[in-house]
């Protein structure tokens, strides 16, 4: 699981720098740029929250199920 959340956090950081570095790059005024750049983080913050959320979802369900299960076993 641990390797799944650090492929997935160093995906959206290369993500973020990507689309980053193509915002820097484009013909825009500075203004624009700073406003787009901005914009796009928001949105990847706003994805990863969400993102956080299912995992502890799945992460809570997971662990009822491990106690159904011990609890289960004694029996």
């Amino acid at each position: 699981m641990a390797k799944n959340s650090t492929f997935l956090i160093g995906l959206a950081a290369a993500a973020a720098a990507g689309a980053a570095l193509g915002l820097l790059m484009a013909p825009k005024k500075g203004s624009e740029t700073r406003k787009d750049i901005s914009d796009k983080i928001d949105e990847i913050y706003d994805h990863l929250k969400s993102v956080g959320r299912k995992v502890k979802s799945h992460a809570s369900n997971m662990q009822d199920d491990l106690y159904d299960l011990r609890n289960q076993a004694k029996v």
